[in-house]
């Protein structure tokens, strides 16, 4: 009996060493990648690493164009990247759609694109005119973290008229701290990051693949941090509340987002709709200042202007289709690594299929909208 106790307890500490020694393995390759991504990060991702690759490579020529039958949608649009987006694109000639999860704040980024766009062609045009700054920039009140708001949206783009998106950009993101939910019960950065944008891209996409006169293209504005993380296919929320880490979850958001463009890439033709993902770098932006105070203020000086961590969104929604790569992550108008040397972040493509589907299961568990709902939202509106 004390034999066979002790080697119960010897089995027991045995195993506990294992576990011991993963842990200290995965946290000593955490601290690895993160190390790699902090040093290549600092003379790579800041203001002046985009002027050296600006000198070195970017070619004018590639955003000379006229987008004047294009219509553009960008989420998260009133300001940062995502207006700085919008507002190169428009003056390309875009019907620029910016979908923004408050009313007063979108009114506020339209009504300045409009003067922006006026001052640029020196027109002064009635608003019902769809050639005029004022008929090219539309706005759409969505909260990109609720299914029902998305819905709505969709229904409604739809029942206006307005043609299938040309370019489709995810560039709304969250980095929330501590653990919160969605009212529809969802993880606040899972939700915006992840399970929404899929979302409206499945809901968009059927009219984008039908259309067969137009060049259509997905963005997702992802992040260099997710190199730091492997795909979670399994704890999409962060089951464990009381270690939530919202700067881990938005770096596994943002690996995700890598995952699933990987994955329409592969089961949507690249001739119908072109997927991409881009980094921006490290920009100054209102989710930089608020989720990471220590970050902004160490690096602030040295942080790009949300223009030019918006310059490669509009180079992917431009450059001539054929030198992009389906499934292709970039930066600073080149492909890059989707992995850090010697890190332990690859995995196979059934992962970002079962990612997905995970995601559409997560998705079809919310409750349908109801007529109140429906009434609720369109309020809001």
């Amino acid at each position: 009996m004390v034999l066979a106790r002790g080697a119960r307890l010897a089995a027991l500490a045995a195993l506990a060493g294992v576990a011991l020694n993963t842990n200290l393995r995965q946290s000593a390759m955490y601290a690895l990648k993160a190390a790699q991504f902090l040093v290549h990060g600092s003379w790579s991702y800041t203001h002046g690493g985009y002027e050296k690759h600006r000198r070195a490579y970017f070619r004018p020529d590639d955003l000379a164009v006229d987008l004047r039958d294009r219509h553009v949608l960008v989420t998260g649009a009133n300001t940062g990247i995502g207006y700085c987006a919008a507002e190169a694109l428009g003056m390309r000639g875009a019907t620029v759609h910016l979908l923004c999860r408050n009313r007063e704040r979108g009114e506020a980024a339209k009504t300045k694109l409009e003067q922006r766009l006026a001052e640029r062609t020196g027109t002064s045009v009635p608003k019902e005119d769809t050639c005029s700054p004022q008929g090219r920039v539309l706005l759409h009140v969505v909260d990109v973290s609720e299914t029902q708001s998305i819905r709505h949206f969709v229904r409604e783009y739809a029942d206006r008229g307005f043609p299938a998106p040309s370019v489709l950009v995810h560039n709304a993101g969250a980095m929330t701290s501590p653990w919160a939910a969605t009212r529809e019960g969802v993880e606040v950065n899972f939700a915006t990051n992840v399970l929404g944008p899929v979302l409206l891209t499945d809901l968009l996409l059927p009219s984008m693949i039908q259309d067969e006169k137009r060049d259509h293209r997905v963005i997702f504005v992802s992040s260099a941090g997710m190199l730091t993380e492997r795909l979670e296919t399994e704890d999409l929320e962060w089951r464990d509340r009381a270690r939530f880490d919202a700067t881990r979850q938005y770096a596994k958001n943002k690996r995700q987002q890598i995952a699933i463009v990987e994955h329409y890439a592969r089961t949507v033709p690249p001739e119908r709709v072109l997927f991409m993902a881009c980094h921006p770098g490290w920009v100054e932006t209102p989710l930089v200042r608020q989720a990471m105070p220590g970050f902004y203020a160490r690096m602030r000086e040295g942080l790009r202007t949300p223009e030019q961590g918006a310059d490669t969104i509009v180079w992917l929604s431009c450059v001539d289709r054929g030198r992009l790569q389906s499934g292709g992550f970039y930066f600073d108008r080149a492909p890059a690594a989707k992995h850090l040397p010697l890190s332990d972040t690859s995995y196979p493509p059934r992962n970002a299929e079962k990612l997905y589907q995970r995601i559409r299961q997560r998705t079809g568990e919310i409750a349908p909208t109801t007529e109140r709902d429906e009434a609720k939202i369109a309020a809001e509106n």
